[in-house]
Formats: C-alpha cells, structure tokens, sequence
C-alpha cells in the first residue's frame, strides 16, 4: 500500500511540472489568441485540480497513519 501510494503522488507530481511547462509554453511561443487564453485556462484548471487531489491524497494518508497508531498504541 505504502509503496503504491509513493509510485502515485511521484506520477501527480510529474504531471504537474509538465502542466506548469505547458502554461509557460503558451504563453511564450503561442500566438495570442482567444484559444490560446482558453488552452492556457484549461491547463491552470487542471493544475489547481492536481494540486487539490494531491493535498487530499496526502490527508487521506495522514488519517489512516493516525488511525494505525491509535490502534497500536504508539505515537
């Protein structure tokens, strides 16, 4: 479990560096145009979503590593 939840955030993390890679992209090398704001918005909302699932996954974590030392009785 640990080990895939690790193999997973690394797989966020790198989709969201290329994500900020394509936002600067356009806005350097991409015409200006109507699409080009509209690519560059769709991009910065699907960074701000993998922030956001990345932030829950790693609550979720933190539960349930509380809830196992609770049951164990280690801090």
């Amino acid at each position: 479990m640990k080990n895939r939840f690790f193999w997973i955030q690394l797989l966020r993390l790198l989709v969201m560096v290329v994500a900020v890679v394509a936002i600067l992209y356009a806005l350097e090398y991409m015409p200006a145009s109507p699409w080009m704001w509209v690519s560059v918005g769709v991009l910065l909302i699907g960074f701000m979503m993998m922030l956001f699932a990345f932030r829950i996954a790693q609550r979720r974590n933190d539960r349930g590593a509380d809830s196992r030392r609770r049951k164990t009785g280690k801090r």
